[in-house]
């Protein structure tokens, strides 16, 4: 996405109260926005892991789960998380709800939706622009590669093997 997207602006209860461009969320945390991101596993209980490309403005290289973006003027987190399915991976599933949280560090304050979905062997077709490859993890691979991959994936991918996320599993189809 380009730094001129303009983004869902959110009060602190994050309610919609309009728009802030994106260059200027990144560097106000005054500006409430919305992200959101996914968590996708297969039959084996193995996490999809995307690698992003060294030119992304955050975490350039790391490991990241699944797909996520920033909610765009004019959607929903749930409309977001499905279009970032679809440009990041090429392909869309059914994705269930898990949570939302606040997020706030010197540059930034936001509202993150995260959401789980299965996977069923879908054709994966990245977008070079933004995923450099993707593979799925299993736990003892994730544990060797914790050190390359996002703060939050690391918290999020530790909840789901550590069947934090079960409840929510028995209703992914």
């Amino acid at each position: 996405m380009s730094t001129d997207e303009i983004l869902l602006q959110v009060d602190s209860n994050a309610n919609p109260i309009g728009e802030v461009a994106r260059k200027v969320a990144h560097g106000h945390p005054e500006f409430i926005h919305v992200h959101t991101g996914c968590l996708i596993y297969n039959a084996n209980d193995e996490l999809l892991f995307q690698q992003r490309t060294i030119t992304k403005e955050r975490h350039p290289s790391l490991w990241t789960p699944g797909a996520g973006g920033h909610v765009s003027a004019g959607m929903t987190p749930e409309q977001c998380i499905h279009q970032e399915l679809l440009e990041e991976l090429g392909f869309d599933t059914t994705l269930i709800f898990i949570e939302k949280y606040f997020s706030q560090n010197q540059d930034e304050a936001r509202f993150v939706y995260i959401y789980l979905g299965k996977y069923h062997d879908e054709a994966i077709v990245i977008d070079p622009l933004e995923v450099e490859q993707v593979k799925f993890f299993n736990y003892q691979h994730f544990l060797k590669m914790k050190s390359q991959i996002t703060p939050a994936g690391v918290e999020y991918a530790e909840k789901f093997w550590q069947g934090e996320l079960d409840q929510w599993k028995r209703d992914c189809k």
